[in-house]
């Protein structure tokens, strides 16, 4: 069985009504969706790799949220350094947190490990990983000698 996952990135949503450097962002999204259910309804899932919202307001990541509802696949999100880590748990819920406070996560399908890790750190533009993501990382990876694994 092969593994079929889309990913994508910089999305820069924001508010209904606003333009992200001249771009209808949501527009974008909305006919990326129509085209990911169109042409692959049949892949594993999806991933959104960061930068969101442009700006990380409640407004943009709602919208992101009314959006990727129409997705025919299951969606796994991870947070870039235009993101607002609170500001994004307040809207999509704590759960999206593992244990290292940030938005990280492992996917297993078809033989494959899929970890998702959130490097944006609030009032930075690089990325930076804690200790605590780099010791939960390592146990990720060690519990998944056994096959390939990818890191987005």
């Amino acid at each position: 069985m092969t593994l079929k996952f889309l990913v994508m990135s910089d999305l820069h949503l924001v508010p209904e009504g606003a333009l992200s450097m001249t771009l209808d962002t949501a527009a974008r999204l909305e006919q990326a969706v129509a085209t990911v259910n169109d042409r692959y309804a049949d892949f594993d899932f999806c991933i959104l790799a960061g930068d969101l919202a442009d700006l990380g307001q409640a407004d943009a990541y709602r919208r992101l949220q009314q959006i990727i509802e129409k997705l025919a696949i299951p969606v796994h999100i991870t947070l870039g350094n235009h993101d607002d880590r609170p500001t994004f748990l307040d809207v999509f819920g704590a759960e999206h947190a593992t244990e290292t406070g940030n938005i990280d996560k492992v996917i297993d399908a078809k033989g494959y490990r899929v970890i998702l890790i959130n490097s944006s750190e609030p009032g930075r533009v690089d990325g930076v990983l804690t200790q605590g993501q780099i010791d939960w990382l390592r146990a990720r990876l060690a519990e998944a000698m056994d096959r390939p694994v990818i890191v987005v």
